[in-house]
Order: C-alpha cells, then structure tokens, then sequence
C-alpha cells in the first residue's frame, strides 16, 4: 500500500524554515499513528495491494 500525507500553507503565514520545525513533526507523528492503524487492521482484513 502507498499513501501520502498533504500539507498546504500560505506563504506568508510561515516560512519554509518554520514549516520543518512547527508542521514537520506533527505531520510525521501523525503518519506514523495512520501506519500503526493500518497495521491493526491488516491483522482483521487484508488491505489489497493498488
């Protein structure tokens, strides 16, 4: 399975180097939480490849 997580922001409401500090980590925690649970679903219900 592929997925892929979007953000889209302003440019003037943060600059790049904000991004990486203040969204990055939220984003890849929240990616790793979408991992966990399709990885407790796959245990019930195979997800077919694309």
């Amino acid at each position: 399975m592929v997925a892929a997580l979007n953000v889209a922001v302003h440019a003037a409401r943060r600059t790049p180097q904000a991004c990486v500090e203040e969204i990055l980590p939220e984003l890849r925690r929240t990616a790793a939480a979408i991992e966990a649970d399709l990885r407790v679903a796959g245990r019930f219900r195979t997800v077919p490849p694309l």
